[in-house]
């Protein structure tokens, strides 16, 4: 018997799950535009906005990264942190925030190529690119204009990153050098004396 679409196309079967996608999206961005709920929360539903569970370990595991450095996975706990202490990525001890680079990075590296099944358009890339910039930066506007500008071009950088430089370059296993990332970013994290 002969399919009733002579033009069926090989799809992850997660594709068709439109609304699964755009409410974790949507929710995600909520969570991270405002700073409010639980980081983790906000990992998982960047890893079903993607659907690609490479992405929500990445996600995961970067979070898990501020939560062994600042002992907390509460976004407005992390902004807390961070408006006191300063950007992840800028406070010492330097393995901590080497490992908070590291964890940022493969939020950028784990961007799924363009026109791959689970790709959203831009929309995981840029909920990505605003994670690594919750990584590196902080998530929140917390400590007046001079905070703004670090978190804002935090998550401006991030997002650009993710969404048109990342996604440019065709290196082989740059996905799954992702994940080795936020595994070592962890490792580093974890490492660093508080």
């Amino acid at each position: 018997m002969e399919s009733p679409d002579p033009y069926v196309r090989g799809r992850s079967p997660f594709t068709r799950l439109p609304s699964l996608r755009l409410g974790a999206a949507v929710g995600a961005a909520v969570l991270l535009l405002t700073s409010s709920g639980d980081g983790l929360l906000a990992g998982v539903l960047v890893g079903l906005a993607a659907l690609d569970p490479l992405a929500g370990a990445v996600s995961v595991l970067a979070v898990l990264g501020a939560l062994a450095r600042f002992g907390d996975t509460s976004l407005p706990a992390l902004a807390g942190a961070q408006a006191v202490l300063g950007p992840a990525v800028a406070v010492g001890p330097l393995v901590g925030a080497v490992g908070s680079a590291v964890a940022a990075l493969a939020c950028l590296l784990a961007v799924p190529r363009r026109g791959a099944d689970v790709d959203g358009g831009p929309v995981v890339p840029v909920l990505l690119g605003l994670l690594a910039g919750l990584v590196a930066a902080g998530p929140a506007i917390a400590g007046g204009w001079a905070d703004a500008v670090v978190r804002g071009c935090g998550a401006a950088a991030g997002v650009a990153a993710a969404w048109v430089v990342v996604p440019r370059f065709r290196l082989p296993g740059r996905r799954w050098a992702a994940a080795a990332l936020a595994g070592l970013g962890l490792l580093l994290c974890v490492a660093a004396p508080r």
